[in-house]
């Protein structure tokens, strides 16, 4: 009973955060080419984060996904980590407790089996960066996803 308590007010805090910031730098999330992956990078801008709902989105004709790499990750607790190859989407739902995260750190990473060269990867307009602040507000300002026909 405590565990469906804990995940429902894990998930509300996913869900129901405000859209904007209080303070000033928000935070960022973008796509890092790395050899034969690809690094979803997090940068806290001026205040610690603790937790991050990355869905990314993707052309499933274009790109074959070998799996999720979590190795690297600043995350503790992960809520989802799913690959639809059908749909085409990447969703990573994750956390770390108190104090966050400030500065930069890998959320995780997409190991590519294939990947034709005018490949794009963009982040959902649902995607999410919450603030360590009690409130959980969603403190992401941009998202920089990644174009393969532009990498040298």
């Amino acid at each position: 009973m405590i565990h469906k308590i804990f995940i429902a007010a894990v998930l509300f805090v996913f869900i129901a955060s405000p859209a904007t910031a209080a303070g000033g730098g928000l935070a960022s999330l973008k796509l890092v080419p790395d050899s034969n992956k690809i690094n979803i990078v997090a940068d806290s801008g001026d205040q610690p984060i603790n937790a991050v709902a990355a869905i990314i989105n993707y052309d499933p004709a274009k790109v074959n996904i070998r799996g999720l790499d979590f190795t690297q990750s600043f995350c503790q607790l992960f809520i989802e980590k799913n690959i639809d190859t059908q749909k085409g989407q990447i969703r990573i739902l994750c956390g770390k407790s108190n104090p966050g995260l400030l500065g930069s750190g890998i959320v995780g990473s997409i190991r590519l089996a294939k990947a034709y060269p005018n490949a794009q990867f963009k982040f959902d307009a649902k995607t999410q960066v919450l603030a360590n602040d009690g409130l959980g507000t969603n403190v992401l300002g941009t998202t920089q996803g990644i174009d393969l026909s532009k990498i040298k």
